[in-house]
């Protein structure tokens, strides 16, 4: 229902936001300069949110989980 897909898409965005924030803290713990997440952010904002929740044809599923392991992995070698 629509009431589902909403809630799902406003946890992905709060738990995506979340994780920029974890990674951006450690931009600036790393560079000590508060540029980095400015151009973090900037690229952010250009990009806007994945659109993972619009992808529902088979073939674009492989997409979805290829993009979600980018993400892990990124968090991971950050957050080490």
């Amino acid at each position: 229902s629509d009431v589902t897909n909403s809630k799902e898409q406003i946890y992905f965005q709060v738990c995506f936001t979340t994780l920029f924030g974890i990674i951006c803290s450690c931009f600036l713990s790393v560079t000590g300069s508060i540029y980095s997440c400015i151009i973090a952010h900037i690229l952010c904002n250009i990009l806007g949110l994945p659109r993972i929740f619009k992808i529902e044809t088979k073939e674009n599923q492989r997409g979805k989980i290829i993009y979600l392991i980018g993400i892990i992995s990124v968090s991971y070698t950050h957050l080490t």
